[in-house]
């Protein structure tokens, strides 16, 4: 990619880049009512900005991350395939590495908040991979067009200050298939660049993972910001009017003129020297909270329900429903966090993709990505005693690894199954036989025998 092409890139991304400023700064409270120009000066003018965009960003966030992402080797005939657990192996080392499950958090809420995440891989002093998360605002993805839409290139540019010489430099990255060229430029912008700094890498592709919150790349809270500025605006002016009104004027009839000093002086001596038939009386206007009221209560309900994002204050959620009542009530937000899930697994899946690439470079087994099965684990209470009424009721229709499967924790099978006999021992019938006394049954010398194989 020519020099020539990267500033039109830059350039040709200003509005792109304008928005995703835009959700960071919604996302730390800085919404569009705080640089609203003043209306009057003589009123007062108090800003209440929400955060809307931090709270749906992060619901959403810690529903899919709060129980970290697992990986496990796919299985033929029942039986791991030792290639598939040798690879397993190699990347949970990698992924403790680098501490994976706080960067997939981190790359979750960047998704959330702006709609997309990007994270460069690169190798160490160590010879060992990493990856870790860039911030969204200054990277420019390049696709080739296809149906696959194959990443080309990536261009990643940011602005470093130097305290010392009071200089900006702009420092433009281009990540490509084979090699990194950086560039410098010393003022900030796209002026003169010094001679390019090209480096080569070994992830035998882009060596970069754009993630993407949905199809169109945009935030949780992006469709519901008009009315995140509404509700602003109902709250601040609701407060302007309760300030402007809270002091009253006090009315005196028939008392004559009063000067300066004897107003000072009975508001001072909290007492008013009138003659006969005149009266006082504090004019105050007539408010209906009724209608406002009606209008920020529309708002806030409009705001969860187009954002798909539950009011977790609501009473609806109390701590004594059932595991099915609390699943009817969060369908949209467990909807919208599968189609989060679909796109955020397709970045998984490239990571593990440039991983198997460059090991493969260094001599390790040509090992192919698709041996892995990823597993998502949503942040939801789970009614354990639901759930285990349901596993005792398929025990005769389903095998114990199915069963395991549908608790919700993470369960190695083939440590259950040595826990299980070292428990029992080296008895002949399974714990539900002896459970049961169920130990006439013509085929359990059969099952005894196979409880042994497994042992």
């Amino acid at each position: 990619m020519t020099l020539a092409e990267v500033k039109a890139y830059i350039e040709y991304d200003r509005a792109e880049r304008e928005r995703r400023e835009k959700m960071y700064r919604y996302y730390k409270t800085h919404n569009a009512i705080l640089d609203e120009k003043k209306k009057d000066d003589d009123k007062p003018d108090n800003r209440l900005a929400h955060g809307y965009v931090s709270y749906i960003s992060n619901a959403f966030t810690g529903y899919m991350f709060g129980d970290p992402v697992t990986y496990a080797p796919l299985k033929k005939d029942g039986e791991a395939d030792k290639d598939a657990e040798a690879l397993t192996e190699a990347v949970k080392e990698c992924f403790d590495y680098n501490d994976e499950q706080a960067e997939n958090t981190t790359l979750g809420l960047d998704c959330a908040i702006c709609g997309y995440a990007v994270e460069i891989m690169y190798v160490d002093m160590d010879a060992m991979v990493r990856f870790g998360r860039v911030d969204p605002v200054g990277c420019i993805a390049v696709k080739d067009g296809s149906i696959e839409e194959a990443l080309t290139a990536l261009i990643r540019y940011y602005d470093r200050y130097n305290v010392v010489t009071k200089q900006t430099t702009r420092t433009v990255e281009v990540y490509e298939k084979d090699t990194i060229t950086v560039y410098k430029s010393i003022g900030g912008d796209l002026g003169a660049f010094g001679e390019p700094e090209i480096t080569e890498h070994f992830f035998g592709d882009v060596p970069v993972v754009v993630y993407k919150n949905n199809l169109f790349g945009y935030g949780d809270a992006e469709p519901v910001l008009s009315l995140i500025d509404a509700y602003d605006r109902m709250q601040s002016d609701g407060l302007n009017d309760q300030d402007y009104f809270s002091d009253a004027y006090l009315a005196l009839y028939g008392v004559g003129d009063i000067d300066d000093d004897k107003a000072k002086n009975m508001k001072r001596d909290r007492m008013l020297l009138m003659p006969d038939g005149s009266k006082a009386e504090w004019l105050i206007k007539q408010q209906s909270d009724a209608t406002p009221q009606n209008i920020k209560n529309s708002l806030r309900e409009d705001i969860h329900r187009f954002s798909g994002c539950p009011d977790m204050s609501d009473e609806k959620f109390a701590g004594n429903v059932s595991g099915v009542a609390l699943r009817y009530k969060l369908l949209m937000f467990e909807d919208i966090a599968g189609i989060k899930e679909r796109e955020f697994k397709r970045g998984l899946q490239r990571r593990l993709e440039l991983l198997c690439n460059f090991w493969q470079v260094k001599g390790k087994p040509k090992w192919d990505w698709r041996w892995m099965k990823i597993s998502f684990h949503r942040a939801l209470p789970q009614n354990l005693l639901e759930i285990s009424q349901v596993i005792g009721n398929l025990s005769d229709v389903v095998s114990d690894e199915t069963k395991r499967e549908l608790l919700p924790m993470d369960i190695n099978e083939d440590t259950e199954k040595q826990r299980l006999a070292e428990q029992y021992g080296n008895s002949l019938f399974t714990p539900r036989e002896r459970k049961t006394g169920d130990i006439n049954d013509p085929e359990a010398e059969k099952k005894a025998e196979r409880l042994r194989d497994e042992v």
